[in-house]
């Protein structure tokens, strides 16, 4: 494997996994503890999901993405498998970035496209799917091996 492309690929998984990290830390810190330094928690809170339920499963989505880097020498996805799951983290980078669009522009007054930020943070989302398939498909491609 292209040593340079690994260095950046699991550099850009890091820092993906990072901004996700501080995004459900700001939003908890934030629901506990209101504070000036942390944007409002409606700022944070599309409503889309009861937080009761999307705190779970922020943890769960990072536990993985932290999982998924320790294990990322090991992980191996069938070639139709890889591409469906890149073609799905272009899908949804180009949803969420419409929405951010829509968001930033004030173009509408429904609620899920008011909120920058959880627009911003599923980019982050979408990014490290992206990186993740490019990581894998480099890495198959240039060992040979395709499981």
């Amino acid at each position: 494997m292209n040593r340079y492309f690994s260095k950046y690929a699991y550099l850009g998984l890091i820092s993906f996994t990072c901004l996700f990290a501080i995004r459900v830390s700001a939003q908890l810190v934030e629901s506990v503890f209101p504070n000036t330094l942390i944007p409002d928690f409606d700022r944070w809170y599309s409503g889309a999901v009861d937080y009761q339920l999307l705190l779970p499963i922020q943890l769960i989505i990072l536990s993985a993405m932290i999982a998924a880097i320790c294990w990322l020498p090991q992980l191996k996805l069938k070639q139709s498998s890889l591409f469906t799951l890149k073609s799905f983290a272009i899908l949804y980078f180009v949803i969420m970035f419409i929405r951010l669009a829509i968001a930033l522009a004030g173009a509408t007054t429904l609620p899920w496209f008011q909120l920058p930020l959880p627009a911003f943070f599923h980019l982050v989302l979408a990014s490290y799917l992206f990186c993740i398939t490019q990581y894998i498909g480099q890495n198959q491609s240039t060992t040979g091996e395709i499981a």
